[in-house]
């Protein structure tokens, strides 16, 4: 800044000056004038740092008094909450080893109004060496520091207009609150251009939608505390209707660090948002019409499968027998497809859970096996299934997930090969995890494809046509199931050599059960049940003609005759306040009122089946809901008809069932 008295007085000699004030002579010459006179501060200080003298300009710029000042430290009258704390631990270092200080400070005014000052210090020394002040010259920069800042604002203001076009920007001071916005901002809320200046944040808060204003301003606390800001909300415009913006806002710090500034844009989402709103609802509708659709494909195999089974049971020929049992392997496989088409979604949504059960580990590898042989067989390769004599018998983990990754790799290998084996083997690591391996002495896999061999939508070359099959899904399926079971997947190949794909799973060894044994297809229900089930009184609620009738077919060979069959579940409902029955056996998704719903119904009157015990079936688990009524099992359609004997028999005799969650 200027120093006035009859033109411009240098530092330096506005150091000299100071030193012939400290003289001690009586006669004030011109250079003490000048100390006296000048607009620029001027400080004497003891050896101690404490105030002995100061102009008349120090006066005018603090708004202390003389009476105020004397005797007093600098820093502990001018040094304020925003003051930089190493600017003063550097003040301090430097005037402990007596050496000069040449600095810029922010200091405050005894009325608490900020100010700058580029500071220098020096030490005085007596004739005998030792220090006797300290000279402080202060130049006021405060000005020149508002500049400073203002360019720097225009420079962030520009930077983000750039980056953003042509959207509407706010600047906000984040100590006083004071916020400019630009004037594209006000014809965004339906105002005129211009009309920005009468708009502020509480403002804003204000116009928000009232569902979002505490979140949005939690989000605010949180940029104004340096997080970048980046939300959605709804804001009133200025003729009523509601528009949805995107506020993103960046923190602009000062010297120190300190956040003082908030720099941002808002845009107009309002066609965003609309369109995603269209997007969800059709998706909703096609997730609704995907739910119907396997439903429907799901009583299908239930019938399918389960008349099947009921010819199993019968005596057939060994030729109808073998020809029954490959119609129901394929209603498995059909089943596992329809599972896998559900399976995507399910995983982008979050929503794939999985059921742990204990379960053998040579029995899944042999079954496995034995659903693909006819395929393997058909094409002339030899299908190996084998346990390492390491593996623990049983495991606790995801039987129905981790068949299904299998099934289907072991599936790719056979569809893939021409000649030679297939090999999937199951052996225990070092580390004590269980490792499953698909072998193939197929064609390979092109180098190219194996870093994208896990991603969806990729197809594999077959290595020998060029052309590409199956939708891409199947193998991003695998790796997401092996990862949600924490584990990992892995493939080695070189084309002509064929292919090993390799499983490693942290499964829990669980407790050898002898007596739980696994059944074959074509064991009859009286051979595998050791109980008689004549006298139990059962009810069915189940809309679909076919599954109703097979399922009623299964009871029979059960023992269980007296049965009543419905079709709904208000008919249901209406049956068990009548009549006391043994089990209630309910499809989940029955047209009207859902199965679960039928049975909190019932759980909640007063008939006489409040305690009934209740088996729900359902193509998909994922249906049922979260406040499941108590004494409620689970079944998954198409049904396994073991499973369903068994649970038939443990709910109707009371033994505590294992629900069935694999769907």
């Amino acid at each position: 800044m200027e120093s006035s008295l009859e033109g411009n007085t240098s530092r330096a000699d506005e150091g000299t000056v100071a030193r012939e004030a400290l003289s001690g002579s009586e006669d004030i010459g011109p250079a003490a004038l000048v100390a006296t006179h000048t607009s620029d501060v001027t400080l004497v200080s003891d050896n101690t740092g404490r105030i002995v003298w100061a102009n008349g300009a120090f006066e005018q710029l603090t708004g202390y008094s003389e009476a105020e000042y004397i005797g007093q430290k600098p820093g502990d009258l001018l040094q304020g909450p925003e003051t930089d704390p190493a600017t003063v631990r550097l003040v301090s270092r430097k005037l402990a080893v007596h050496e000069p200080v040449d600095v810029e400070i922010l200091n405050y005014t005894k009325s608490g109004e900020r100010f700058w000052l580029n500071m220098l210090i020096n030490p005085v020394f007596g004739p005998d060496g030792r220090l006797t002040n300290f000279i402080a010259i202060q130049q006021d920069i405060t000005r020149h520091k508002l500049t400073e800042v203002e360019l720097q604002r225009s420079r962030d203001q520009l930077r983000m207009a750039l980056d953003y076009g042509a959207l509407p920007i706010w600047d906000l001071e984040l100590g006083t609150g004071h916020c400019e916005f630009s004037d594209n901002f006000a014809p965004l809320l339906g105002g005129t251009p211009g009309e920005g200046g009468q708009f502020n944040f509480e403002w804003l808060m204000q116009r928000s939608h009232p569902t979002e204003r505490r979140g949005l301003r939690r989000a605010m606390l949180r940029h104004a505390a340096g997080e970048d800001l980046d939300v959605t909300c709804r804001m009133r415009q200025i003729d009523g209707t509601w528009m949805w913006l995107r506020l993103r806002g960046r923190i602009v710090l000062d010297e120190t660090g300190f956040p003082v500034r908030s720099l941002g844009v808002v845009s107009d989402i309002t066609k965003i948002q609309s369109e995603r709103v269209r997007a969800e609802e059709r998706d909703r509708r096609k997730s609704e019409a995907l739910a119907h659709t396997t439903h429907e494909i799901r009583n299908l195999l239930n019938g399918i499968s389960g008349t099947t089974q009921v010819l199993l049971w019968s005596d057939l020929s060994e030729e109808h027998a073998n020809l029954a049992n490959r119609i129901r392997k394929n209603c498995d496989i059909l089943h596992e497809l329809v599972n896998h088409t559900l399976d995507l979604s399910r995983i982008e949504a979050g929503l794939l859970t999985l059921h742990p059960e204990p379960f053998v580990v040579s029995g899944l590898v042999d079954e496995v096996r034995d659903t693909l042989i006819d395929q393997a067989e058909n094409k002339g390769l030899q299908l190996v299934g084998c346990t390492g004599p390491g593996v623990p018998r049983r495991v606790m983990g995801d039987r129905g997930r981790l068949r299904q990754v299998l099934i289907n790799l072991t599936g790719n290998a056979v569809k893939f090969s021409t000649d030679g084996q297939v090999c999937v083997c199951a052996d225990i690591t070092p580390a004590g995890d269980i490792s499953f391996t698909v072998r193939d002495d197929g064609p390979g896999i092109p180098e190219a494809d194996q870093p994208h061999l896990f991603e969806r939508f990729r197809q594999v070359d077959d290595g020998r046509s060029g052309e590409r099959e199956g939708s891409g899904l199947g193998l991003a399926i695998c790796a997401e199931l092996v990862r949600l079971m924490g584990g990992s997947i892995a493939v080695e190949s070189s084309p002509g050599n064929g292919a090993t794909f390799r499983i490693v799973l942290p499964l829990e060894r669980v407790e050898s059960d002898d007596a739980a044994e696994t059944t074959s297809d074509t064991d009859r229900p009286e051979e595998i049940l050791d109980i008689a089930m004549g006298d139990a009184r059962v009810l069915l609620a189940e809309d679909d003609e076919i599954s109703r009738g097979v399922i009623t077919e299964m009871l029979a060979l059960m023992g269980i005759t007296n049965l009543r069959a419905v079709d709904s579940g208000d008919i249901a409902v209406g049956a068990a306040s009548q009549e006391r029955y043994d089990l209630m056996m309910f499809d989940q998704n029955l047209l009207g009122m859902k199965g679960a719903t039928a049975v909190h119904t019932i759980r909640n009157g007063a008939g006489p089946n409040r305690r009934t015990p209740a088996l729900l079936m359902s193509g998909n688990v994922n249906d049922l809901p979260d406040n499941m009524p108590g004494n409620v099992s689970v079944l998954s359609k198409p049904l396994e008809w073991q499973k369903l004997i068994r649970l038939v028999s443990d709910l109707v005799t009371g033994t505590e069932p294992v629900e069935d969650k694999s769907a």
